[in-house]
């Protein structure tokens, strides 16, 4: 694979704006408050990544409604997102869909 392969492959930061980050900060300090097992704690920098990653590369999120959810919800999006996330492209597998996605990503995978 070449350099441009890779290249193009990677997930590009900084596509996001300032307020989409305060939310993602949200979502990073409740997810860091959750009760991870000692031998798989996340940083909040790898949590704040892969949300990003999957809300900026094809899978826009519904932040506010990811912040403010339900704990089910939200462990069943962190930790579905933390194991599906492809870390070189920001894409989930096709067998995860967050409950968060943003409803056009929805309809495109349900509909």
């Amino acid at each position: 694979m070449s350099q441009e392969d890779v290249a193009d492959r990677m997930i590009a930061y900084g596509r996001e704006h300032p307020d989409e980050m305060d939310l993602i900060g949200a979502i990073v300090s409740r997810a860091m408050s959750l009760p991870w097992p000692k031998d798989r704690e996340p940083s909040p920098t790898n949590i704040m990544m892969d949300v990003l990653a999957v809300h900026t590369h094809g899978r826009p999120l519904l932040l506010v409604d990811f912040a403010t959810a339900d704990d089910f919800d939200f462990v069943h999006d962190i930790v579905g997102i933390r194991r599906h996330l492809d870390r070189e492209t920001g894409q989930l597998d096709e067998h995860f869909v967050p409950r968060f996605s943003a409803p056009a990503v929805q309809e495109k995978r349900h509909g």
